[in-house]
């Protein structure tokens, strides 16, 4: 112990000049709670250098006894090669002016155990006055744990191929990786020991349409304000080189235990690839689809055609042709029973032949939907199903039926209506199917088709020569519509169309029909 101080470290401090006017917190058992129960380590000693006195965390520290420190001198417990230092600047310190409160400098310095082994300490250098008498203390922290964190984050942040930046709470930059460097196309670290604001003013940093971003707008400040968030992008440009890129970026404010924020951490990324890339993935898909459109465009005008001329010169012969068999019939009928017969037979022909004639043209291009609209030709359609399958139908409309409607969105509706019909035909083994379609509102059409079959699987979609949902999906998306085809909610499969209508093309919101058609389950 210190001379004079009768077992107690602050025993003999009946005034403390250090906080002469709170008596509550400088009585000396507080003093010696506080010294005993420090997590750092707390050597005091005198002008000539040697330890008096030492608390608790720094037997542990250093692993010895007290009696080991106690008259030892200060520097013995610091390694020897820093020694040196530490002497000009502990002998500047203590004849330095002799200041009424603690004051002193934190830096880093390695110490040594009794063992001889060395550690990293933070150490901080203080002048006591206790009564008349002053006094040097030097409280010691291990950083160990500090420095390999310290370590682990630099080797994190070197491998990071993203640009990460720390900011203090004003701003300041205070931790960057290289990624930092390269990515906002700086030679050396040399280059970011300017301010943080001056570093800033090498860029123009705006908008992806060019307006341009305010200080206060940009991440940082963002992030001290306590914002966060990520996938931010920005375009940066070089004032100086004219290089430009587009940065996408996340941001947050960090904070410490009390919640408070102490600084803010960017990162960044150059995706300027990656939009170019993108922006020619999405002009390539725009042609491809403008291209199958077209294409669609065109099948239905051949459809058309053919339907027509089927209509009207192979429907009008094969009528003819029944007229004149229908008569040859009628008169071998006196002549020849074998020529009656033959004639009968050419009659059932013809017949058969019409039939099969207005199948195919109404496959191609039923008239009902240019004549009656897509309500009535779904209606027929559904009919037509009924009367080859086994599968119960119902159809449901919602709003007006009378309502007009473009004529592409009608066939696209029509075409996606068949295809799923045919795969509820053949692959389903469904026994009912239901059809909604959606007029209500004056901005889009919805088509439903819901049936309660075996229900698609995820392997389904992924068939190489299954192009019946891809034909759907780009019949709706040729419009700026889109088709989903999920399971169902209970089974089966359920396909939604939804496909803007044109100018021209509004429908007011109305009444609710339902109809009814086809087999019972």
């Amino acid at each position: 112990m210190y001379e004079g101080q009768q077992g107690s470290l602050f025993g003999c401090a009946q005034d403390d000049p250090i906080r002469p006017n709170r008596e509550d917190d400088s009585s000396p058992g507080v003093k010696q709670a506080l010294f005993d129960e420090s997590a750092d380590a707390i050597l005091l000693f005198n002008p000539s250098w040697d330890i008096v006195s030492v608390n608790a965390a720094a037997v542990r520290m250093f692993g010895c006894d007290e009696d080991q420190m106690v008259d030892t001198h200060v520097l013995q417990w610091i390694v020897e090669r820093n020694r040196a230092r530490h002497l000009t600047e502990a002998r500047a310190f203590i004849d330095g002016h002799i200041a009424s409160v603690s004051h002193g400098r934190t830096d880093e310095a390695g110490a040594l155990r009794s063992d001889g082994s060395e550690f990293p300490v933070e150490v901080t250098k203080s002048k006591i006055a206790l009564g008349e008498r002053l006094m040097y203390a030097v409280t010691v922290r291990d950083i160990t744990e500090r420095l390999k964190v310290r370590d682990e984050l630099s080797a994190a942040l070197s491998s990071m191929r993203d640009s990460v930046c720390v900011a203090d709470a004003r701003g300041g930059l205070v931790r960057f990786n290289d990624s930092f460097l390269s990515f906002h196309r700086l030679k050396s670290r040399a280059e970011c020991q300017m301010p943080l604001d001056e570093l800033m003013e090498l860029f123009d940093v705006t908008t992806l349409d060019g307006g341009p971003v305010a200080v206060d707008q940009r991440l940082i400040p963002r992030a001290l304000n306590g914002e966060s968030g990520s996938g931010v992008e920005f375009r940066v440009r070089r004032k100086d080189t004219g290089e430009s890129w587009v940065g996408s970026y996340s941001f947050s404010p960090i904070r410490n235990k009390l919640g408070a924020i102490v600084g803010a951490v960017v990162t960044g990324r150059d995706v300027t690839n990656e939009k170019d890339i993108l922006s020619a993935l999405k002009h390539s898909r725009a042609e491809l689809r403008r291209l199958v459109a077209g294409q669609q465009g065109a099948a239905e005008d051949e459809r058309k055609r053919i339907a027509r001329e089927l209509h009207d010169d192979l429907q009008q012969t094969l009528a003819a042709l029944r007229l004149n068999v229908a008569s040859l019939e009628q008169q071998s009928s006196a002549v020849s029973p074998s020529a009656s017969q033959a004639a009968t037979a050419a009659l059932a022909l013809s017949d058969c032949a019409i039939l099969s004639t207005r199948r195919m043209i109404s496959g191609l291009r039923p008239q009902v939907l240019d004549d009656f609209g897509l309500t009535e030709a779904i209606t027929s359609v559904l009919r037509a199903f009924g009367d080859r399958t086994a599968v119960g139908h119902a159809m449901e409309v919602l709003g007006d039926v009378e309502a007009e409607m473009p004529s592409e969105v009608a066939t696209c509706l029509f075409r996606i209506l068949q295809e799923s019909l045919q795969n509820v035909e053949k692959h389903a083994r469904a026994d009912h199917v239901h059809i909604q379609l959606d007029l209500s509102d004056p901005d889009q059409v919805v088509l439903q088709i819901r049936d309660d079959g075996v229900g698609i699987r995820a392997a389904d979609f992924l068939k190489r020569q299954s192009f019946g949902v891809l034909g759907m999906e780009e019949r709706a998306r040729a419009l700026g519509g889109t088709l989903k085809v999920v399971p169902g909610s209970v089974s089966g499969t359920a396909v939604e169309a939804v496909v803007p209508l044109r100018a021209g093309g509004s429908i007011p919101a109305g009444r609710t029909n339902k109809m009814t058609a086809g087999k019972p389950k």
